[in-house]
C-alpha cells in the first residue's frame, strides 16, 4: 500500500495541527528536518544522553532525505531541545531477516561477525516499507509534563506519534515497528506510550544492540491501524477542546 487517500492526508494534517496546538500551550514549537547528522549533534545536548542508537546513527546506517528524518520540541526563543526523536525507514522483503543478519544495527559497512542469537519461532512475516523511531529523549525539566489532548501521555509518547504521522505522509510506511526490552514497564511503554498494537517475544539471550544478555520484544502496527488510532485520538481531543484540531 503506497498511495495516501485524501481522507488519510486530512487525518494526518489534523493530527499534526492538534499536536502543534498542544505544544504551543506548553510554550514549545515543533521542528522537523531530514539530516540525522544534525540530530546526532543535538542529541548529547539533552542532559543524560551521549550518543544516539546505532539504528539511527548516520555513521553506521544509510540515513538519507528519502528514508529518514528527525523531530524536535524546542522551547520558544531557546536553542536547546526539550525532546528529540529520529526516524528511519527501510524497504525489505522480510524484517526478521534484517534482524538476524544485523542489518538493522548498521548497513553502511559489511558485518563480518553476524553472530547467531536466540530467535523465537513463529515471528510475523512483515515486509514493505518499515518505519522505526529511535533515540527518543526528553530533557529532565520536561519529563512528566501532562498533555491536554492526551491526559495519559507525556512528551516522549507525543513525539513518537508525530514521527509516525510524518513517516506515513513522507515515506509511505506500511508498518511502524520497534524493539524493546522484555519487561512489564517496556510492554506498557510500547503499547500506551508509543501506540504499538502488537507485541511478541522476538529474541532471547545476547543481542546485537549492545552485546548483552537481553530478551527483546518486537512491536509493530500497520498503517491502517496507525491512521485509525490517530482518528480516534482526534475525535476525543476535538470534543474536549472544541475541535481545536480544525
Amino acid at each position: 500500500m503506497t498511495v495516501l487517500t485524501i481522507d488519510d492526508n486530512q487525518t494526518l494534517q489534523s493530527y499534526l495541527k492538534l499536536a502543534a496546538h498542544i505544544l504551543d500551550r506548553l510554550g514549545l514549537e515543533l521542528m522537523a528536518d531530514w539530516n540525522l547528522a544534525d540530530f546526532k549533534k543535538l542529541y548529547p545536548k539533552v542532559p543524560g544522553h551521549t550518543t544516539p542508537p546505532k539504528t539511527h546513527d548516520p555513521d553506521y546506517c544509510y540515513c538519507r532525505p528519502d528514508n529518514s528524518f528527525w523531530v524536535g520540541f524546542r522551547p520558544k526563543g531557546e536553542t536547546e531541545m526539550a525532546a528529540l526523536c529520529a526516524h528511519r525507514a527501510i524497504d525489505t522483503e522480510c524484517l526478521i531477516s534484517e534482524l538476524y543478519t544485523h542489518c538493522l544495527w548498521g548497513d553502511i559497512g559489511p558485518t563480518i561477525d553476524a553472530y547467531e542469537f536466540g530467535l523465537e519461532d513463529g515471528l510475523p512475516q512483515l515486509s514493505g516499507c518499515m518505519g522505526s523511531n529511535g533515540g527518543i529523549v526528553v530533557a529532565t525539566d520536561w519529563r512528566g509534563k501532562r498533555l491536554e489532548g492526551w491526559p495519559d501521555l507525556r512528551l516522549g509518547g507525543l513525539i513518537a506519534r508525530i514521527a509516525q504521522a510524518l513517516s506515513i505522509r513522507r515515506l509511505r510506511i506500511d508498518y511502524q515497528f520497534s524493539f524493546t526490552v522484555d519487561s512489564p514497564s517496556r510492554h506498557k511503554l510500547a503499547k500506551s506510550g508509543y501506540g504499538m498494537a502488537h507485541s511478541v517475544l522476538a529474541t532471547t539471550g545476547v543481542t546485537p544492540i549492545n552485546g548483552r544478555n537481553m530478551d527483546l520484544m518486537l512491536n509493530w502496527t500497520s498503517r491502517a491501524e496507525l491512521l485509525g488510532r490517530m482518528q480516534q485520538e482526534l475525535d476525543r481531543a476535538g470534543r474536549r477542546y472544541m475541535n481545536a484540531s480544525e
